[in-house]
């Protein structure tokens, strides 16, 4: 389980890291540029803000779900992770 979510998470970073890339390209070809017929298209750029939003979003959603797994896994193997969390009250 916790494979098919670290594979979900790598997909998430990769959608990312696209997304940011056709974001620079937009944002250099397109802000504050006119198009072929003497206008503004502010479709391309808004497009790319999107799809990078969305896959800043899908990202998040398998971060969360992995560490969800991994929590899930740690206690089954009786490692709670609570108990990793706290600062250690011994000297």
């Amino acid at each position: 389980m916790s494979a098919a979510r670290k594979a979900s998470l790598d997909e998430a970073n990769t959608a990312v890291k696209e997304a940011r890339e056709m974001y620079r390209k937009f944002s250099e070809t397109s802000f504050g540029m006119v198009g072929p017929r003497g206008q503004f298209d502010s479709l391309e750029p808004l497009t790319a803000v999107q799809a990078l939003n969305q896959a800043q979003v899908q990202l998040l959603a398998a971060t969360i779900e992995y560490n969800r797994s991994q929590v899930r896994l740690l206690t089954a193997i009786g490692n709670p992770s609570e108990a990793r969390l706290l600062p250690s009250t011994q000297p």
